[in-house]
């Protein structure tokens, strides 16, 4: 990561905040508890039909703490993963409350748009997205990609080492390499839906918030756009070519000098080659 002095290479943050810790074994606990009681998880999960047709408004908040059970708890170690290596720096920078209010507000605001977003064409007059009404969707991927986001607007010119791939990119483009790693390992049980809805939310918040310097509105995108428009249309200044430099003057070695006072003296014995002597004018 790029610090104010220099540079400093670092793995993981610098503290981990009381706040981290507890989400984190929040998160742990349910996990176990989902492996000892089978009927848990599908009790949380969030569904669009299960949300805004039984009624069951608890999913959009219960679905961020379930998480997928294998033998290897991937998905769980993932987003743990990710919360303890950029929301330790952001919660040591916020502070607790600041932080936890924004974790929940883009986990459940991604939660209430999964359940929300297949039934928006109905209504423009079409049909809804039938496939996506009965879908499921678990885990803290809408809040953790919140945090991914606040931390690229806080630290935006930070350097950030990946590990896979191992490539360094700066934090402000953070969030658009998640989403082009998104669609290029092309995942079916990746919920676009609540990345794009963590985004979004935690975008809005931020910008209602207004602690956050370096997030961009809506007032100064549309003035960045202007000034591109007006640069680009802007006729190009006409290229002048440099003049040429004159030629440093040559220092002459003491050997050539030598040969030149020679020739000089050599000059000035021969009759008729020397000085013209000045002629005296008779008063």
């Amino acid at each position: 990561m790029h610090g104010g002095s220099g540079y400093r290479m670092r793995f993981g943050p610098s503290a981990t905040p009381p706040i981290i810790k507890k989400l984190m074994l929040a998160n742990v606990a349910v996990f176990v508890a989902q492996i000892l009681i089978p009927n848990l998880t599908p009790a949380g999960v969030v569904s669009p039909e299960q949300v805004w047709v039984d009624r069951e408004i608890w999913r959009p908040f219960t679905y961020m703490w379930l998480h997928n059970i294998s033998v290897i708890p991937l998905h769980l170690g993932i987003n743990m993963f990710m919360l303890w290596m950029f929301g330790s720096e952001l919660a040591l920078y916020w502070g607790d409350k600041r932080f936890l209010r924004y974790y929940l507000n883009c986990g459940i605001g991604a939660g209430i748009l999964i359940a929300t977003v297949p039934y928006l064409p109905g209504l423009a007059g079409w049909p809804p997205w039938t496939e996506e009404l009965t879908k499921t969707t678990l885990g803290a991927s809408g809040a953790v990609i919140g945090v991914l986001l606040a931390f690229s607007f806080t630290w935006p010119y930070s350097r950030i080492q990946l590990v896979f791939p191992p490539i360094s990119l700066k934090a402000i483009w953070l969030i658009p390499f998640v989403f082009i790693m998104d669609f290029v390992t092309g995942s079916e049980n990746v919920s676009h839906v609540g990345h794009l809805g963590g985004v979004a939310v935690g975008w809005l918040y931020l910008i209602h918030e207004g602690k956050t310097p370096d997030v961009p509105t809506f007032e100064t995108l549309k003035r960045r756009y202007k000034r591109y428009r007006a640069e680009k249309s802007a006729p190009s200044p006409p290229v002048s070519r440099p003049s040429k430099a004159p030629r440093p003057e040559r220092k002459l070695s003491l050997k050539r000098r030598y040969q030149r006072q020679k020739m000089r003296r050599k000059l000035r014995s021969v009759p008729g080659e020397g000085r013209p002597k000045r002629e005296q004018n008779d008063d």
